[in-house]
């Protein structure tokens, strides 16, 4: 069997993928099978006609098998009796502060290790919010009461954190002192040292860039910059990954080269750097997994084997996985993978064919005794191979990103390879000048040596933003792909390439393929056109804790309500809003901005207003929340079709949804209907979020109930029961009940 490594690690982490994401008994059970009946057969076959290629086969069912009850163990084993323990009751929890602090929407929030819960010793992470007036820093040792929920991001679950909870603000944080002389406290140090460095010696948006490439800290860059590369597709060149390590390792070891011959030396040196880097960036992921194979590459070279990429890549995969088979939620590690598998498997064969039918498969060396002409012509067909490397190693990348971008991400940029041909040599040149100022920036008298370095990262930093922005600026930049199309469409491309790989495809299929493929897109996205006219829709659903009122056309989405649990809230969000972007956040509220944190923190959010009473607490302050006070009317532009005239009348926010020619009146819990102005009184509709006074008052037009409480106090309205929800077409001004 060749290359078990690459077949066994890579099998071992599709599968545990496929089995977390789709999360689901019968999804398992066909996973089972599926792997029982593909080792069976090929066991078989391999009896009968004893080919050995068929061992591969067996080996991945196998694999298969001992992914899913890994991962089965581990959330019985591992995962379970940490929320059994310890969530929905409150407790005492003592630990330490093993994450940087995220700031957000007026609150602070940070993963905490538990070494103690009421007194008991324990061993469990969980992310804490807080709006505590109380200076944290990281790795300071804390005590503090709180309710822990079991958690549902796939990222938090991804590093151990199992538990997420809100500081009850019964009682204050309690500082206990510093965790400190540990590997991760004294890499934070340095962290925080070469941040500073970069802050001091390049200009704001510059070391913002440079913090965010070199170091992975994006909180610095301003949100319509992030905004930029994601539209773009790029967002992976602001997040520390393999990218960034291999370029500095290159650059460090061409420079160790130069000043010694010595193999072991140069493998020990570089060795130390991958090791050092991986801990600077926090244990990225995706920068562990480069780290992985770069450093079984070299220790190849060093010891004279042949390395083989896909064997490093299945090794790292194991590497990640059987210690914690939920390591799968985290999207980058898999996007990273993808891109790398791609890159191997298809990047030489589309090179290749590019270069013959250019012509550029062979050049001839620079010698001296060519020509002028000569020289010309070879170094730009040099330029142009190099052009054509970057292009093809960017295809096939993305090639094998796109089908997880569009089902994990519900995205894709269509022009992420045209934007990469440009940003990606801005990006490595800010990375690896990056490097030097923020280390000779640190020596008081050697710093000056850095300023002409500065002065092109601040250049290269300029230059890379506004090409992102350009290009973000484009029509379809990024494309939703919530529709089923695009979901046919990959299914019918995976066919296709798995056929092409049955059948040894030649060109002639693979040009076949490409157009079959291309036009089952068109086709679906035209059909698709011609049978679908969205139009604006209030929504409310109803969970089991609370409800949520949105409103939404296509990609656009606004919030105007929301009471339950956060975990209830944010799922039934990540339902409706699909590309997890909410245009506006209406918080009706005062002092109930904590109830929405998770919901600020999870989604792109364009505008927050706030119901503040006319109160300012410096604690929750924050520029982009635009708070309001009583007897104010304003309004909001909710989609093309529909506008939200908000009011705040004795302490309560009336909402009346209105487009051309039918309006809803949102009317909040203990409103009072007397209230009413006579703009309200002209609704078409009216929803209930609670009980209501003085109800004679209300209009005599159909009535929506989001609850038990609210359908009591207004006898005759049609309740939402828990579970459902309830859609009111604005347009077509229709009712329709799930």
């Amino acid at each position: 069997m060749k290359r078990p490594f690459g077949l066994i690690g890579l099998t071992y982490l599709s599968v545990l993928a496929v089995v977390f994401y789709l999360n689901s008994p019968p999804a398992t059970v066909l996973s089972i099978a599926f792997s029982v009946v593909a080792a069976a057969a090929c066991a078989v076959i391999l009896i009968v006609k004893k080919d050995r290629k068929f061992i591969n086969g067996i080996a991945a069912g196998v694999t298969a098998l001992a992914a899913i009850l890994s991962i089965f163990l581990f959330q019985n084993y591992f995962v379970t009796p940490v929320i059994d323990n310890y969530a929905e009751t409150e407790i005492e929890v003592e630990g330490y502060i093993c994450s940087e602090l995220k700031f957000k929407s007026g609150f602070v929030s940070f993963t905490v290790q538990a070494e103690k819960a009421d007194g008991e010793p324990c061993d469990f992470k969980l992310t804490l919010t807080t709006g505590t007036g109380v200076e944290l820093h990281p790795y300071d040792r804390i005590s503090f009461c709180a309710i822990p929920h079991a958690s549902d991001y796939s990222y938090q679950l991804s590093r151990r954190i199992y538990l997420y909870a809100f500081d009850s603000g019964k009682e204050e944080i309690k500082l206990l002192g510093r965790h400190e002389n540990t590997p991760g406290f004294f890499a934070l140090r340095v962290r925080q040292e070469l941040r500073h460095s970069l802050e001091t010696m390049l200009s704001p948006d510059a070391a913002a860039m440079a913090k965010a490439v070199l170091l992975g800290d994006k909180n610095a860059l301003d949100s319509d910059v992030r905004d930029d590369f994601t539209k773009s597709g790029v967002s992976y060149l602001i997040v520390v990954s393999g990218m960034h390590l291999t370029v500095v390792t290159i650059f460090l070891r061409k420079l160790l080269r130069r000043f010694s011959a010595n193999d072991f030396i140069t493998f020990v040196l570089v060795a130390v750097f991958v090791l050092a880097f991986i801990a600077l960036t926090g244990f990225a992921n995706s920068v562990t997994r480069a780290g992985i194979m770069m450093l079984l590459f070299y220790a190849a070279a060093l010891f004279l084997r042949q390395a083989d990429s896909f064997s490093s890549l299945g090794v790292a995969a194991l590497f990640f996985t059987v210690p914690n088979p939920y390591i799968v939620g985290d999207v980058g590690l898999l996007l990273s993978f993808a891109a790398t598998f791609g890159i191997l498997i298809w990047s030489d064969k589309i090179k290749e064919f590019a270069l013959k039918k250019l012509k550029l498969d062979k050049i001839k060396p620079l010698e001296k005794e060519l020509i002028r002409t000569d020289k010309l012509r070879n170094i730009l067909k040099r330029i142009l191979r190099w052009i054509i490397d970057l292009l093809t190693v960017s295809t096939a990348a993305s090639l094998w990103v796109m089908p997880l971008t569009i089902l994990l991400l519900g995205t894709v940029s269509p022009l992420t390879v045209v934007i990469s041909l440009f940003a990606y040599p801005l990006t490595c040149v800010v990375l690896a000048l990056s490097l030097p100022v923020a280390i000779l920036g640190l020596i008081p008298y050697v710093r000056v040596v850095a300023v002409p370095l500065a002065l092109a990262v601040n250049c290269f930093a300029w230059t890379l933003q506004n090409v992102v922005h350009f290009f973000a600026a484009l029509p379809f930049a990024q494309i939703q792909t919530n529709e089923t199309y695009w979901y046919v469409w990959l299914a019918v491309t995976a066919v296709l390439v798995a056929l092409g790989y049955v059948i040894h495809a030649k060109k002639q299929y693979i040009f076949t393929a490409i157009a079959l493929s291309v036009v089952t897109l068109l086709t679906g996205w035209l059909l698709t056109s011609l049978l679908s006219h969205p139009e604006t829709v209030l929504r409310a659903d109803v969970t089991q804790s609370g409800y949520v009122l949105t409103v939404n056309k296509g990609g656009t989405t606004s919030l105007l309500g929301a009471t339950g649990t956060n975990s209830d809230k944010t799922k039934a969000l990540n339902e409706i809003a699909e590309n997890g972007l909410l245009e506006n956040v209406l918080i009706p509220a005062p002092d109930c901005r904590r109830n929405y944190f998770r919901i600020l923190d999870s989604f792109e959010i364009g505008g927050v207003y706030e119901f503040s009473d006319g109160k300012t607490d410096s604690d929750y302050s924050d520029e982009g929340v635009l708070q309001f006070g009583n007897n104010i009317t304003f309004t909001l532009r909710l989609t093309d079709e529909a506008e939200a005239n908000v009011t705040a009348l004795n302490q309560k926010v009336y909402v009346l949804v209105r487009t051309e020619d039918f309006s809803v009146l949102i009317i909040p819990d203990k409103g009072d209907a007397a209230d009413l102005t006579a703009e309200m009184r002209q609704a078409d509709c009216v929803l209930l979020e609670g009980s209501v006074k003085n109800p004679q008052y209300l209009p005599a037009k159909p009535v929506i109930a989001v609850s038990e409480k609210a359908a009591k106090a207004c006898p005759g309205s049609r309740v939402i029961e828990a579970g459902h929800s309830a859609e009111i077409r604005m347009i077509s001004k229709e009712l329709v009940t799930e």
